[in-house]
């Protein structure tokens, strides 16, 4: 029922209806879905990085296994990055081996690493995500009772998808409203089915020049699909964040900061845009300001469209009143520490910053749209006769951005 009826409906009033229905008792499974999520953030951590491997087409077997060396999970990743969403308050190392004949078993001639040697790795409630790079090598055999496959278990730590430069289409399923819908109210549930990071429409070019969209809360690469059409595809290429909307916005800002500096460590752009709408916009900043992209220079331009700078009264009645809060509510809140965060320093000077809008934009009050900050640092203010969402449809929006990206290159 919720979905059917918030499917189109902004951000504000997506809130407003979300909360009118859990008054009136209508969405009950919806918020039992929310709150299993929220349980399992609370409960459980991430340990995450890079699988540096000799060969990029075998696939690693990864095995996790507790402080007394019984294995608990082992997950088979195809790419060169894994995720493991483990409970907290234990301590775990990892084993890999890369499978180069394909055969589910490792042999000693393969690549592989293991840090049981090391210093155990501990999840806390205080420590919830672990960064382990992973170097796979002949050099660094392991037991062949380590290596062993374990079966999967139920309650045990599950695989996270992390996408960095895979190629799609606008007709992925994941693509789709159900998924934008599961993104917010069941965040854990879709980093686990659908997983975060940047997918691609083609494979890397480096004669064309990246252009990386961020679409809004419960939104997806589809809310983008006017601009691809419109796209110079012999200039640009388009690259879309596809993540969980209901995350708190640092965890989104950190992680699309991680995945855009490992791309440009891989293909070494000198040259990229940042496109956002609406609370995209306020992740957009976070990763221009992140470390990992202020000290790079490669990002020439960021457009946003209809972000809510000084954020939304709305979201604090849903905070307030909803028997469960999407995390994401809290940082998209008017004046929260997120916000106060992207805004105590200026954007990178070599960044050409572009604010557009709508004036008949319902969802964001002009206020926001319009806040004071993100105006001064703006080399341009756009203003159309477009609501919040027709912003993104509207020809002569769509023109005016090409001509931006255009005189910036």
């Amino acid at each position: 029922m919720l979905f059917a009826l918030t499917h189109r409906l902004p951000w504000h009033r997506f809130v407003i209806v979300t909360l009118l229905l859990c008054l009136t008792a209508c969405t009950p499974r919806i918020f039992s879905l929310l709150e299993r999520n929220l349980h399992d953030m609370e409960t459980h951590g991430v340990i995450a990085g890079v699988l540096i491997r000799p060969d990029d087409k075998a696939p690693v077997y990864l095995t996790l296994m507790d402080s007394d060396g019984v294995c608990v999970d082992t997950l088979r990743f195809g790419s060169d990055h894994y995720a493991l969403f483990a409970p907290v308050e234990h301590a775990y190392c990892l084993m890999a081996f890369q499978d180069l004949n394909n055969n589910g078993l490792f042999d000693q001639t393969e690549p592989a690493v293991s840090t049981c040697d090391a210093t155990p790795l501990a999840l806390s409630r205080n420590q919830r995500n672990l960064r382990i790079d992973l170097t796979l090598s002949t050099d660094q055999q392991i037991p062949p009772q380590m290596a062993k496959v374990c079966p999967v278990k139920e309650a045990t730590p599950s695989k996270l998808r992390l996408i960095v430069g895979d190629i799609a289409d606008f007709n992925r399923p994941e693509f789709g409203p159900e998924f934008a819908h599961k993104g917010m109210w069941a965040p854990v549930d879709f980093l686990r089915e659908a997983g975060i990071g940047i997918y691609f429409l083609e494979p890397y070019d480096p004669r064309k020049i990246p252009v990386l969209f961020i679409n809004g809360a419960v939104g997806s690469p589809l809310d983008w699909r006017h601009f691809y059409q419109r796209m110079d595809t012999s200039r640009y290429q388009a690259w879309f964040y596809f993540y969980p909307s209901g995350l708190p916005l640092k965890r989104l800002t950190e992680t699309l900061a991680g995945m855009t500096r490992n791309l440009h460590d891989r293909y070494s752009f000198n040259h990229m845009a940042v496109v956002a709408h609406s609370m995209g916009g306020l992740i957009g900043r976070g990763v221009l300001l992140d470390p990992a992209i202020a000290q790079q220079d490669f990002v020439d331009v960021f457009v946003s469209f209809s972000a809510p700078w000084e954020g939304l009264d709305s979201a604090k009645i849903g905070i307030k009143y909803a028997p469960a809060a999407v995390p994401s509510w809290y940082d998209i809140a008017t004046d929260s520490p997120y916000q106060q965060a992207i805004f105590k320093h200026k954007l990178p000077g070599n960044i050409s910053y572009y604010l557009l809008f709508g004036y008949k934009d319902t969802a964001v009050p002009i206020k926001s749209l319009l806040f004071d900050p993100a105006q001064r640092e703006a080399k341009r203010i756009f203003g159309y006769d477009e609501g919040h969402v027709s912003i993104l449809a509207s020809p002569q929006v769509i023109d005016d951005f090409f001509s931006i990206l255009d005189e910036a290159w």
